[in-house]
């Protein structure tokens, strides 16, 4: 009941020039649907849907619906979390801890799970003369999704802009494609995602 107040809010702020562009995150195809026909009617059209996506959160059947309606519609589909919380950014030679609690959990759990993706995403990288970040980015990039990793770094944010000038082969995607698909490596599901 809360949903439909807050987007017409919104849509008022981008009809007064309050803001540029409205962006959707966390919502599924009948959702977008429901709320672009909505928003249709005063003209307003949705710029952007963010869903959680990597090799280890790879599309499932109602997220590729999504992916099909903001094709479909025109709407950029952005990926968060491309990099699995930074997961997919460890080398398999390593077992690199982060600083957090809850994240070091993850890790904990994620790591050991992830190693032939990240065995994978190191096969490429190195062929390429690349970071294992920039071919992880890619093959969002490969789907049809513009990922939007975290930057912590000046490193990092030079990786992210590196992963733009170049794209996974076919065979590379499709490689990547069935290490994620064999691997038991998953990211925690999002409670938020509506249908």
């Amino acid at each position: 009941w809360q949903e439909m107040p807050l987007i017409n809010c919104l849509a008022d702020y981008l009809e007064n020039g309050e803001v540029e562009e409205i962006g959707l995150s966390n919502i599924g195809p009948k959702r977008l649907r429901y709320i672009h026909k909505s928003l249709s009617r005063r003209g307003i059209k949705i710029k952007s849907v963010q869903i959680q996506f990597s090799l280890l959160c790879p599309l499932k059947e109602k997220d590729e619906n999504i992916a099909k309606v903001c094709k479909e519609l025109k709407i950029d589909l952005l990926a968060y979390s491309p990099l699995a919380l930074g997961i997919l950014s460890v080398s398999p030679n390593t077992n690199k801890r982060p600083s957090t609690k809850l994240r070091e959990n993850i890790f904990r759990n994620l790591l050991p799970k992830s190693l032939e993706i990240r065995k994978g995403l190191s096969i490429i990288a190195n062929k390429r003369r690349t970071s294992q970040v920039e071919v992880a980015l890619n093959w969002c990039r490969a789907h049809g999704a513009i990922p939007i990793p975290g930057l912590r770094s000046p490193k990092q944010a030079k990786e992210a802009i590196n992963a733009l000038n170049w794209m996974l082969t076919q065979k590379e995607r499709e490689y990547l494609d069935q290490l994620s698909k064999e691997s038991s490596a998953r990211t925690p599901n999002n409670p938020f995602q509506s249908e």
